[in-house]
């Protein structure tokens, strides 16, 4: 192109991408299905309304981008095909994708030579774009309506796995009519069959491997597998022409079976490249739609669709569930839901593309008319009356009253058993560890092993969908914040908590944007667990009888009080009623008899304070491997610099936070040579050097305090340097901090 054809094309080619980025943003913000809007949008901005966007100034180059956009959407289609879900899956959605398949294809391309009497290889290949529903519209649909778990399970699933099923028969049919009859033609169609397979397969097991050998470096996996995709589609269609599209999508779905390591990255990478082609495409491709051709489908596409909405989905229904436990309520609600979305969209504008640009005598301008009336007739008729109808036929989900623990330590456990005993409500544990979650069902717990941000996997899980309450306690701040913003659509932001670090909590203070804080003035939950395993900390439920009954000077985790349960009560606030069961824990005291247990005694040799601070630190990693020498070192001097941590009558304590601690060290270091310390009215005899958790610090704080207690007796400052070993160190501290 050149001139202004070269301007005109970039200008539009810019226009489209924008608009159609916007578009699907402000779909998802409104939980709309993203076809509508894009629909609207495209038809709106396109010559027949306001012609902003001129999709005849993209010229012979449309063709090329709508089949390099399409081949990138069944890539990542491919891509998706979860087959161990389809494994898992029920009778039912395992029916609706085969025997289901068969009769929507078969029953729509009767409908279509019944009305139209065309040819019936080109009714097939119609009839095939339409098979498929689609987690583009039907997500959104079920975020909308709260249906029961197990009608969510089935159409969820239809609509995620029956993408490329679908897609693959539209290509083998498209394959079919382009080939031409005669033998010939059948030569022609098994070498495009097979090429697209083959070639797709091959591709797809380099990619994969490649990516398993570490051929490529982790931050060019995304890129490196877009490429692959691009390089499989290209040679596809330099072997065989219009056979890219298969190759592709075989390509995709051999990435998704092999599951590499990063495919979970690779899967969100495609997924943005999907929905910003998916948002130029629709705006190009909506621009193109003549209004005059769906006045022209007239009666004759009215009684089409009436037998497609009333007699071919109702037909796939019933032969997928015969013999299934599903009453006739949620029977005649799946007759009533199966709306079609974009990959049906985007499939039949190719094609019309394809068959105009070969000079084929099939109708390419009727199966754009007849795909997008079905989209636009089963998106708007029964998208917008699921509701109504899952409320006649008391489909909709009970209000959601389980609660979800994000952590499977041994805190997140006994919060779980708690509420489940106390409470009588269903509680499920979920963890990253697979470890942890095994840990937890061993103990009888619901625990599943799953990324609590994969909300858009979970809700779509039945194990989920009833959760109305969340509690993240991870020890990662910023990911009980991430969890909390992710599940604020699916659970009520008065439910949702999380464990935060030392943030003071007043009445004064506005409620955190994602989450309240819980548990700030405790240390973190791994310190907690590793305390209890240890029998330092101990968690107890008792049940409040009235005014004689005392609470244990202790932290109050939970209550649950008849219907209602407060999670962390302000202690200042709280005031417990007779029967609330109350879930408490308690930290036993001496932290300096624990941190010694845990460390030990070391006579150090006479040197300046450097090397006496490397001595502690060699000592201190002898008993605790976590402990990195070099770095501790490095805390304790850079604390000392500017923070003297000497506490007079010749005691220091020099202390730091270590990463990667779950449980306090302390080393009591002795110099028979006291060592001389500027500020200093007595040369440092006693030294206590104390590692401690990073977020633990109260612990911290309570260990420093009970040094400072026994240090202040000159008898005890004096038994501690002439204690023959530890024991006897450990029986002196224990009697001063009686």
């Amino acid at each position: 192109m050149e001139g202004n054809g070269t301007h005109d094309f970039l200008i539009n080619l810019c226009l489209a991408i924008a608009a159609g980025t916007f578009l699907v943003v402000l779909a998802r913000k409104l939980n709309l299905p993203t076809i509508v809007l894009l629909l609207l949008g495209g038809i709106g901005l396109g010559p027949e309304g306001l012609g902003i966007v001129q999709p005849d100034a993209l010229g012979e180059m449309l063709p090329a981008l709508v089949s390099f956009a399409v081949g990138v959407i069944l890539f990542e289609g491919g891509l998706t095909l979860d087959l161990h879900g389809f494994g898992q899956a029920s009778r039912v959605i395992q029916r609706l994708l085969t025997i289901g398949v068969l009769a929507t294809w078969i029953g729509t391309a009767a409908a279509i030579h019944a009305v139209y009497n065309y040819d019936l290889r080109f009714c097939l290949f119609a009839a095939s774009l339409v098979i498929v529903t689609g987690p583009t519209v039907i997500v959104p649909l079920l975020r909308r309506i709260h249906i029961q778990p197990r009608l969510h399970s089935i159409l969820h699933w239809e609509g995620v796995l029956i993408d490329a099923i679908g897609v693959f028969v539209a290509l083998l049919c498209f394959e079919w009519i382009v080939a031409g009859e005669g033998p010939q033609a059948v030569v022609h169609f098994f070498m495009r069959v097979f090429a697209g397979v083959g070639i797709g397969f091959a591709g797809g097991m380099l990619i994969d491997l490649a990516v398993r050998r570490r051929l490529v470096a982790e931050s060019l996996v995304n890129i490196f597998v877009l490429a692959g995709a691009v390089l499989v589609f290209g040679l596809t269609e330099l072997v065989m022409p219009e056979a890219g599209l298969m190759s592709v999508t075989i390509a995709g779905l051999v990435l998704g079976w092999r599951h590499p390591v990063e495919l979970k990255q690779i899967k969100q990478f495609k997924a943005e490249l999907t929905d910003l082609f998916i948002g130029t495409l629709f705006v190009v491709l909506a621009g193109r739609l003549e209004l005059e051709r769906f006045v022209e489908f007239g009666a004759p596409g009215v009684v089409l669709l009436s037998l497609m909405l009333f007699v071919v989905r109702p037909l796939n229904v019933v032969v997928s569930t015969v013999g299934s436990t599903l009453s006739w309520r949620e029977r005649l609600f799946l007759c009533w839901v199966a709306p079609r979305g974009i990959v049906a969209a985007s499939m039949a504008s190719l094609f019309a593309l394809e068959l105009a640009r070969s000079g084929s005598s099939f109708d390419g301008a009727f199966i754009e008319t007849f795909v997008y009336s079905v989209i636009a007739t089963t998106v708007i008729l029964q998208g917008f009356s699921a509701g109504l109808v899952a409320r006649l036929l008391r489909l909709r989900k009970p209000e959601a009253t389980g609660w979800l623990v994000v952590g499977a330590h041994r805190l997140g456990c006994e919060i779980a058993r708690f509420l489940h005993r106390t409470g009588g409500i269903e509680v499920t544990v979920v963890d990253a560890n697979p470890r942890l979650a095994a840990e937890a069902a061993t103990a009888g717990l619901k625990a599943v092993h799953a990324d609590a941000l994969d909300v858009e996997v979970l809700e779509d899980d039945e194990r989920f969908q009833r959760v109305g309450h969340l509690i993240a306690v991870t020890d990662n701040v910023e990911l009980n914040e991430l969890v909390c913003q992710r599940w604020r659509e699916m659970v009520d932001r008065d439910q949702l908590f999380r464990w935060g670090a030392g943030r003071a909590r007043t009445p004064k203070v506005r409620a955190p944007v994602a989450g309240r804080v819980v548990w700030d003035r405790l240390p973190r939950p791994s310190v907690l667990s590793a305390e209890m395993r240890r029998g330092q900390a101990t968690v107890t439920e008792m049940t409040f009888a009235g005014s004689g009954t005392a609470l244990p000077d202790a932290h109050v985790l939970a209550v649950v009080r008849k219907e209602q349960i407060i999670v962390d009560p302000p202690r200042d606030a709280f005031t417990p009623r007779p029967g609330d069961r109350v879930l408490v824990i308690r930290r036993s005291g001496a932290y300096l008899v624990r941190g010694l247990m845990d460390g030990g005694v070391a006579d150090l040799e006479h040197g300046p304070l450097e090397s006496v601070l490397m001595q502690l630190a060699e000592r201190a990693a002898q008993f605790e491997p976590k402990i990195a020498v070099g770095h501790l070192l490095d805390d304790l001097a850079e604390r000392e610099r500017a923070m003297p941590t000497f506490l007079g009558h010749g005691v220091g304590a020099p202390h730091a936070f270590v990463q990667g601690l779950t449980k306090r060290v302390v080393v009591l270091g002795r110099l028979r040579e006291g060592l001389s310390v500027a500020g200093q009215e007595e040369p440092v005899t006693l030294l206590f050097m104390i590692a401690s958790p990073p977020g633990d610090p109260e612990g911290h704080l309570a260990t420093l305090a009970d040094v400072a207690r026994v240090s202040s007796s000159k008898e005890t400052r004096s038994q501690l340097s002439t204690a023959l070993n530890g024991e006897d160190v450990l029986a002196v501290v224990r009697t001063a901090l009686e």
